[in-house]
C-alpha cells in the first residue's frame, strides 16, 4: 500500500483528533490493526488526559500580570505569585501529568506500540515516535506565527527579570525607599505588556480555538511509521529491537512521551535511542540540534553525526538546523536523560511545516508527495541500520 493511502485512511476517522476523543481512539484502532497485520507485536498504554492545555498557560501568564498590579500595595504577595508562575511555567511538563491524573476523571488517551524484536540477541532499542493527536489553536499566517514564537522566547527572559525586579522592590519596600520601589515597579511594565498579549492569545486559544488538521503534521509521520513496519516485516535488524510508538495526548504537553518512558514497557532504561518525527510530509527535512522554549536542550552529537553521514553517502537533502524550535517529545525525552533526536520538515521560517498556506484538507493532501515519504522512510531505516551496525 502507498504511504499516502494510509493518510487517506486515517482521514476517514477525522483530521482533527483532540486528546482522548473518539477520533483519536479510532485512529489508534487503525494503527493497532495495521501493526498486527504487518506482523509486529502490538502493545497499548492507556493514561488519563485533559484536552484543554492552553488554560494552564493562560493562568500562569495572568499570575505575572496580577503580581505587577498587586505590587505597590502587597509586594510580598507579588513576589510569591511571580515565583509560583515561574515554577509552573518551568515545570509544566512534570506538573501537567499530575493535573491530568487528578482532573481527567474518565478522559483517557492511548499510545499504540508496534514492536519488532531483533533477529539475534537484543543489545539496543530504537524508539520511533510520532504524536497522534491534534492541538488546539487558531489559523495564523506563517509570518505572524513566527513572530509569536519569538515573543515566547523573549517572554522567558522578561519573566525572569520581573521576578528579580519585584524581589528587589520588595526588599526596598522594607526600608521605605518609595522612590526606588516605584522605579523597580515601572521596570516590570515592558514585560507585563508582552505578557498581556500572550495571556490574550492563550485565552483565545482555550475559549474559541479550533482543533488543527493532522494531514501533514501527524498523519504523514504516522504513515511513515507504517511504512517502516512494512519493511521490518520482511527484514528485522540483527541486534536492535525497533519500537514504533504512536503517542496519544502528546501534541501539547507530551503526555504520550511521559507515559511511554515511565509506563509498563519502559524497561529499556537508558539503552535506547529515540527518533521523533514531526511534519515529515513537507518542508525542508532537518535534524534539530537543539529545541525547547526557555531552555533549549541540545541533541546528542552521535545521532547528529549519523544523520550527516547518511545525508553525505546517500545524497539525501538534509541539514542540521541550529534554530531552537518549540519543544517536541524528543526534548522531553532528553530532559529525562534519554538519547533522542527530532527529524522534522521545516518551513521557510524555521518552524514545523504544517502547510499553513492552505486550510483545505484535500489541497494539503495533494501537497504531500509519495516519493518524499518513501525517501524519508529510507533515511530512517538507514539511520537504524547504522545504529545496529555499531553494536
Amino acid at each position: 500500500m502507498d504511504l499516502k493511502e494510509h493518510i487517506r485512511n486515517l482521514g476517514d476517522f477525522g483530521y482533527a483528533r483532540p486528546p482522548g476523543s473518539a477520533n483519536e481512539k479510532a485512529a489508534a484502532g487503525y494503527l493497532q490493526e495495521q501493526f498486527g497485520i504487518l506482523g509486529l507485536e502490538v502493545g497499548k498504554i492507556q493514561f488519563p488526559v485533559l484536552q484543554a492545555y492552553s488554560w494552564f498557560y493562560a493562568l500562569n501568564y495572568f499570575l505575572y500580570l496580577l503580581a505587577v498590579m498587586l505590587f505597590p500595595a502587597r509586594p510580598i504577595y507579588a513576589v510569591f505569585l511571580t515565583a509560583l508562575a515561574t515554577m509552573f511555567l518551568r515545570l509544566d511538563l512534570y506538573i501537567w501529568p499530575t493535573i491530568s491524573r487528578l482532573l481527567a476523571f474518565r478522559g483517557n488517551s492511548q499510545t499504540i506500540l508496534g514492536i519488532k524484536k531483533a533477529y539475534e540477541e537484543t543489545r539496543h532499542t530504537v524508539l520511533l515516535t510520532v504524536s497522534m493527536d491534534s492541538r488546539k489553536g487558531y489559523y495564523l499566517s506563517a509570518g505572524l506565527r513566527s513572530w509569536i514564537i519569538r515573543l515566547e522566547y523573549i517572554s522567558g527572559v522578561l519573566r525572569s527579570f520581573q521576578l528579580l525586579f519585584l524581589l528587589a522592590g520588595s526588599i526596598l519596600a522594607r526600608f521605605s525607599l518609595v522612590f526606588w520601589v516605584r522605579l523597580t515597579w515601572m521596570a516590570t511594565w515592558p514585560g507585563a505588556i508582552l505578557l498581556w498579549l500572550l495571556f490574550y492569545l492563550e485565552l483565545r486559544r482555550w475559549l474559541n480555538g479550533s482543533w488543527h488538521s493532522t494531514v501533514n503534521d501527524n498523519d504523514s509521520s504516522l504513515a511513515l511509521l507504517l511504512g517502516v513496519a512494512e519493511t521490518l516485516k520482511e527484514q528485522p535488524f540483527q541486534h536492535c529491537d525497533v519500537v514504533l510508538a504512536a503517542l496519544g495526548g502528546d501534541r501539547d504537553a507530551s503526555l504520550g512521551m511521559h507515559n511511554l518512558l515511565s509506563g509498563p514497557y519502559a524497561d529499556w532504561q537508558k539503552d535506547v535511542d529515540i527518533i521523533n518525527l514531526e511534519a515529515v510530509g513537507g518542508g525542508k527535512l532537518r535534524l534539530l540540534s537543539r529545541e525547547g522554549l526557555s531552555r533549549p536542550i541540545p541533541a546528542q552529537e552521535e545521532l547528529l553525526d549519523l544523520g550527516e553521514l547518511i545525508a553525505e553517502n546517500f545524497e539525501t537533502e538534509l541539514l542540521i538546523s541550529e534554530k531552537a524550535t518549540k519543544r517536541t517529545s524528543a526534548a522531553v525525552a532528553r530532559s529525562k536523560g534519554f538519547s533522542a533526536i527530532t527529524l522534522v520538515g521545516l518551513d521557510k521560517d524555521g518552524l514545523p511545516c504544517n502547510f499553513t498556506q492552505t486550510r483545505n484538507r484535500q489541497e494539503k493532501f495533494d501537497l504531500i508527495e509519495e516519493e518524499r515519504l518513501q525517501s524519508v522512510r529510507n533515511f530512517v531505516l538507514k539511520m537504524i541500520a547504522l545504529i545496529d551496525h555499531q553494536l
